[in-house]
This record gives structure tokens, sequence and C-alpha cells, in this order.
């Protein structure tokens, strides 16, 4: 997943992997309620006007 989005035009900052303790501790930290199982997130650079454009 990590390597298709990389080879897209999307500028990736970073991407990181986590797993379930760590998903609790971010629920329990930011009175969240995300589930509980290993979470891929993404960081995108990018101008704020491109962004907008392809939400």
């Amino acid at each position: 997943m990590v390597i298709s989005v990389m080879q897209a035009v999307l500028l990736v900052a970073r991407a990181e992997l986590l797993d379930e303790v760590q998903m609790d501790a971010l629920n329990q930290y930011s009175n969240l309620d995300s589930p509980k199982k290993p979470t891929l997130f993404f960081e995108f650079n990018g101008k704020q006007r491109c962004v907008e454009e392809q939400s």
C-alpha cells in the first residue's frame, strides 16, 4: 500500500503504521474511538489549494 501511494503523483511526507496497542494509546490520549487494529496513516505535502481540489 505504501509503495502504491508513493508511486502515485502524491507528495508523501510520512507514513506511519500503528499496531493495536498504539491505536489504543492514541484513542485514550486524544479521546477518540478508532478501531483498535493496525492502522496506516499518511501525511501529505502540498499546497492547501491542491489539497482542497482533491477532496
